[in-house]
C-alpha cells in the first residue's frame, strides 16, 4: 500500500517514515538493479546508501519539494550509486587485465575457473599486443599507472588534454574492435 509522505512528514525524524519508504520501494529497486549482473549484497549496499542520501538531504534542507515522485527520486540516487560501481569495477578490471598483460609470466599463472574468461584474455593479449605503441603506453599510464590525462600530456608531449583524451578514446575503439573480430 503505497503512502505519500510530505517532506514535513519524513523532516520530522520519525523512523517509521523511512521504515515504510525502505520496505515500499526495495523490491522494486532490487529488480531494477538485477539488470546490471550486480550481487544481491551490492543491490544492497546500494539502495541503503541512495536511502541514506535521501535521508540526508530532506534532513539538511538540501531536498525542500518534490518535483518527482520519491520512488523516482531514490531510484535516480541508486542509479548513479551503480554506475558509480560499475565504473570503479570496469577500472579495476581494464586495470588488472592492462597489468597482466604487461607481466607475461603472470598471464601462464593465472588460476582460471572459466575457459570463456581464459579465452577472453588471449584475445586481449593478442589485441593489446597489435595496438601501436602510442596506444598501448596511454593505456598503461591511464589504466595501469592511475595517471590523469593531465599528466599524459605532460608525460608523453601531446598538444593538450583534448588530444589525449581524443587518442585514448581511438585507442579503445580499436582495442575493442579488435577483440570483436577475434570471437
Amino acid at each position: 500500500m503505497s503512502k505519500t509522505f510530505s517532506i514535513e512528514d519524513l523532516r520530522s525524524g520519525n523512523d517509521k517514515f523511512y521504515s515504510i519508504l525502505y520496505k515500499e520501494h526495495k523490491d522494486a529497486f532490487m529488480n531494477y538493479a538485477r539488470k546490471f549482473g550486480l550481487t544481491e549484497e551490492e543491490m544492497e549496499d546500494i539502495y541503503q546508501e541512495a536511502l541514506i542520501v535521501f535521508y540526508e538531504n530532506i534532513a539538511t534542507g538540501k531536498l525542500t519539494s518534490f518535483e518527482s515522485t520519491i520512488r523516482t527520486y531514490i531510484f535516480s540516487i541508486g542509479k548513479y550509486k551503480i554506475h558509480e560501481l560499475l565504473r570503479t569495477k570496469k577500472k579495476l578490471i581494464n586495470t588488472i587485465v592492462l597489468d597482466e598483460i604487461e607481466n607475461m609470466e603472470a598471464i601462464e599463472n593465472w588460476n582460471n575457473t572459466e575457459a570463456q574468461l581464459d579465452q577472453y584474455q588471449e584475445q586481449l593479449k593478442f589485441a593489446f599486443k597489435n595496438l601501436g605503441k602510442r596506444c598501448q603506453r596511454i593505456l598503461e599510464l591511464f589504466y595501469t599507472e592511475n595517471k590523469s590525462i593531465k599528466e599524459i600530456v605532460q608525460l608523453e608531449n601531446y598538444e593538450n588534454e583534448n588530444t589525449v583524451k581524443a587518442q585514448k578514446s581511438r585507442c579503445m575503439k580499436s582495442l575493442r574492435e579488435m577483440i570483436n573480430k577475434k570471437s
